[in-house]
């Protein structure tokens, strides 16, 4: 069994620290996007440019039909 010097653990220590702050931030950043509206549009942007487009159709014939009376 080798013994591990206290210089060393410290070492580890430190390291290990850095890793998991930047796992951390890391996770941080994912949980952000994946909950950002900003982010969920531009996924999905057909989706959002068909849907402006169809509300803006079924605008334009509910002022027509309302026009027309």
């Amino acid at each position: 069994m080798l013994e591990e010097e206290p210089g060393d653990i410290n070492q580890q220590i430190i390291q290990e620290r850095q890793d998991l702050g930047r796992h951390l931030q890391e996770l941080e950043t994912r949980v952000d996007q994946a909950t950002s509206m900003e982010t969920y549009v531009r996924r999905n942007s057909g989706l959002f440019l068909g849907l402006a487009i169809t509300g803006g159709v079924l605008l334009v014939f509910l002022a027509v039909s309302r026009y027309r009376r």
